[in-house]
């Protein structure tokens, strides 16, 4: 009889007695703090992807620069393609989602992100195209100066043949003086 009565005493303590309703005015408020931590995770998600695409694109752009900078025309198939590579990472984490499959009809799931990760090509090959027309774009300026100072420097000469070494010290002088300028004011 005591094993019984202490069977039944056990049982009572291990039910678990039913929670009590929470009021509607509480339930509905927790719903609505559910739904805005959701909306805050998904923008924060958004502005993250955002910013990391940005940076790498930012950053392909601009080690291509520094490359045809160092390098010039040697490097200019490196540059592009380590400028593409680096612009087009986060295009190619976006298809990860993807899956084509063929049975009984040609079926895809997750069709966004092969359209998002064409889109994300397409910037890292302008980035691509931008870093190299501005590459070129400085070569034809740095071409097209040297040539004006040599056109000057030889004007000069034919009018004042007195001036051939200290005009060229003189000038060679300003142009190191003023790059100075220029890189110390940045």
């Amino acid at each position: 009889m005591i094993e019984q009565f202490e069977d039944l005493e056990e049982q009572e303590h291990s039910e678990t007695t039913p929670d009590t309703q929470l009021p509607k005015d509480l339930i509905q408020h927790l719903e609505e703090r559910k739904k805005h931590r959701k909306q805050v995770i998904q923008t924060t998600e958004l502005v993250q992807k955002y910013f990391i695409s940005w940076s790498l694109s930012a950053s392909g752009f601009f080690l291509a620069r520094l490359l045809l900078l160092i390098n010039g025309g040697a490097s200019l198939w490196l540059a592009a393609g380590l400028c593409f590579s680096i612009c087009s990472i986060s295009s190619i984490v976006g298809l990860s989602g993807f899956r084509a499959n063929y049975n009984e009809g040609f079926e895809v799931e997750g069709m966004e992100k092969p359209v998002k990760t064409i889109g994300g090509f397409v910037i890292a090959a302008g980035s691509t195209w931008l870093a190299i027309k501005d590459y070129q774009y400085f070569q034809q300026v740095t071409a097209d100066s040297a040539y004006q100072i040599s056109a000057d420097i030889q004007t000069i000469y034919q009018e004042r043949p007195w001036l051939d070494p200290w005009l060229s010290i003189g000038i060679a002088a300003g142009i190191v003086l003023g790059s100075l300028f220029i890189i110390s004011r940045r």
